[in-house]
């Protein structure tokens, strides 16, 4: 069987990738939104592109903490905790 943390760590993994999917969602949902409505105006200056520079720096942050510094470990937990002197 697995251990408690593993199971809790790959429950935690599960829950970040579901949440950036979540968020990848809403950004093509808005995108599109932000895109009519500039052609609903006259397709003058792309505006819709200050939004979306923003909000897909933002998803690119939420990118890097699931994807590129990946799970919990461990070790760094009992690291934390022994700075702290067992303490959060």
């Amino acid at each position: 069987m697995y251990s408690q943390t593993n199971y809790v760590q790959a429950a935690l993994q599960i829950q970040r990738w579901r949440d950036f999917g979540s968020q990848v969602f809403a950004y093509v949902i808005g995108s599109i939104v932000f895109i009519v409505i500039w052609a609903a105006q006259g397709q003058g200056f792309f505006w819709p592109v200050y939004p979306l520079l923003i909000w897909g720096l933002g998803l690119s942050v939420q990118h890097f903490n699931v994807v590129i510094r990946g799970q919990i470990t461990d070790e760094e937990v009992r690291r934390k905790l022994n700075r702290n002197g067992g303490d959060m």
